[in-house]
């Protein structure tokens, strides 16, 4: 593999919280959590980099350097507006980048975009073979010949050829089908009245949309496409 692309804020999340239990588990301290939250994260990096021996590994984050704003909050104001305010799942960042620094993991920062979309610039505008690990079911939409994602929860991998079996659409009805029916993880709204039946039904041409669903999809295009 030649690019390892990891979703930096959704691991630490993942691993803030998995020190957490232990916190309450074995009655640690504050620092032990923190401690434990540094090495939860760098292990897990290290067994990513195992499983798929990377040339370049990148870690992204969704921090603004020097700029602020994000394009899809201009589309849609209520964009991720659901998400916990909760900064300390966050409170480790620096030290841990400043570890990945040490050992050849550079960390990467979007304008006004998001960490997915340098992860999606990566994944469609350089040659070789990709890895994106993260749970965010968004980067599905990168998966090609090329391109795997890789849910260390579920602990599935997506590739080219199981992508239909796992997800039960083909690629184009799949990101369609995510455009009628929204994001409720991302507060994007979809079409009302619209699951996977209803989206099946259009999919399959017995449904048409009116103007203003036509309307709703085109900004829910522009909010998911990376």
């Amino acid at each position: 593999m030649k690019y390892l692309l990891i979703d930096g804020n959704n691991l630490g999340h993942r691993t803030y919280h998995v020190a957490t239990h232990q916190q309450k588990l074995n009655d640690h301290t504050d620092e032990e959590r923190n401690s434990n939250h540094i090495y939860y994260t760098l292990n897990a990096i290290l067994s990513y980099v195992r499983k798929y021996k990377p040339i370049h590994t990148y870690i992204t984050w969704d921090e603004r350097k020097g700029t602020s704003g994000n394009l899809r909050k201009d589309s849609v104001a209520e964009y991720k507006g659901n998400r916990s305010k909760d900064r300390d799942p966050h409170q480790n960042n620096d030290k841990i980048k400043v570890l990945l620094r040490a050992v050849g993991v550079q960390s990467l920062y979007p304008l006004n975009l998001e960490a997915d979309d340098i992860i999606a610039y990566i994944a469609q505008e350089h040659e070789g073979s990709v890895g994106i690990i993260s749970v965010d079911k968004d980067f599905l939409q990168l998966v090609n010949e090329d391109t795997i994602m890789y849910d260390p929860i579920r602990k599935i991998e997506y590739n080219a050829g199981n992508f239909e079996s796992l997800t039960g659409y083909n690629k184009a009805d799949w990101y369609t089908a995510k455009c009628l029916m929204g994001d409720k993880s991302d507060n994007v709204p979809g079409l009302k009245g619209f699951g996977k039946v209803t989206a099946q039904k259009y999919l399959d041409g017995l449904i048409t949309l009116n103007e203003e669903q036509e309307a709703q999809v085109k900004i829910n295009h522009s909010v998911f496409a990376r």
